[in-house]
């Protein structure tokens, strides 16, 4: 009977596990397409923009139906070798990074794209560019981690590199030329916006280094 139960639930973690990719894959997919709006917003293409909101409100369902999915198996039937708080605790990190993609894309429609100079519309996209780097980078560590390889560790580093890039982004372009843009628009309205924007694809990038710490802790637990 033993041996029984070990077998289900080695099953079920790799179910489990196979669900948390298709999760993650969704949350890319969510993330490239934010990247792929502020490309659209660049270009002052509103009807690009239009379309490429679909999809990201589109892969972010997905993502969010995969999350529910995720819950309901981890609540149900034998506990599996992984620890279930922690997967929980990933699912819900990652599932935080396309609700934070989805909403710095939404507010792109309420941004008039021409009062927005086009150095700035640059950073914004090299700024949802760099998202996307650590987001498929914290693909590239979850999919070593689940299966317990030595480039665990050093990739979970480096989604935490990306997010220093980030950071450093922020401080040496981004705000130098926010700040000067913001005295120029003289509009309250379109500066709150563009700071909850920013601070929505600041949060994507920020989740990922919080995401990488989760698996740190599963990879060193399955050693």
């Amino acid at each position: 009977m033993a041996g029984k139960l070990a077998w289900l639930a080695k099953g079920r973690e790799r179910s489990i596990l196979e669900l948390c990719e298709k999760h993650l894959a969704e949350i890319v997919e969510t993330v490239e397409a934010t990247k792929k709006a502020y490309e659209a917003f660049l270009e002052k293409d509103a009807k690009r923009l239009e379309e490429v909101y679909k999809e990201v409100f589109s892969k972010e369902r997905k993502a969010d139906e995969l999350k529910r999915q995720i819950l309901e198996e981890l609540s149900a039937g034998i506990f599996h070798p992984i620890d279930r708080d922690e997967i929980v605790r990933l699912v819900m990190v990652v599932d935080e990074i396309a609700a934070n993609a989805k909403a710095a894309s939404v507010k792109l429609l309420y941004l008039p794209s021409g009062k927005v100079c086009r150095e700035l519309r640059e950073i914004m996209y090299s700024f949802a560019s760099k998202d996307l780097e650590a987001v498929q980078k914290l693909m590239e560590a979850f999919k070593a981690v689940i299966k317990n390889s030595s480039s665990a560790l050093s990739l979970c580093h480096q989604v935490e590199e990306k997010e220093e890039e980030v950071d450093e982004f922020r401080h040496a372009k981004l705000f130098p030329k926010l700040v000067q843009w913001h005295r120029a628009i003289k509009d309250t309205g379109m500066s709150f916006l563009v700071e909850k924007m920013l601070e929505n694809l600041e949060s994507v990038a920020d989740l990922c280094e919080d995401a990488s710490d989760i698996l740190r802790c599963i990879a060193v637990s399955r050693r």
